[in-house]
């Protein structure tokens, strides 16, 4: 199993640490949207394809939120 297909089956599961697994893959490099997105597209059914890709783009949004705030906080 690749690193994506881990990602992806992670994201199936929804639950809240392995969410935080998905996104700590995604922020050291070790999973690509795009390829996360090719995954997603295979897996049987439908409604499970509409719903592993909202969860990762909430992480998504989740790590860019993230960022962002981290930019936005003044330095000592």
């Amino acid at each position: 199993m690749s690193g994506s297909d881990l990602v992806v089956s992670k994201l199936a599961a929804g639950r809240l640490k392995e969410t935080e697994f998905a996104a700590a893959m995604l922020e050291l490099g070790l999973a690509e949207r795009s390829t996360l997105l090719r995954r997603i597209a295979r897996l049987d059914l439908e409604h499970e394809v509409h719903r592993v890709r909202s969860r990762l783009e909430v992480v998504l949004d989740d790590i860019r939120s993230a960022r962002s705030s981290s930019k936005a906080l003044p330095r000592k």
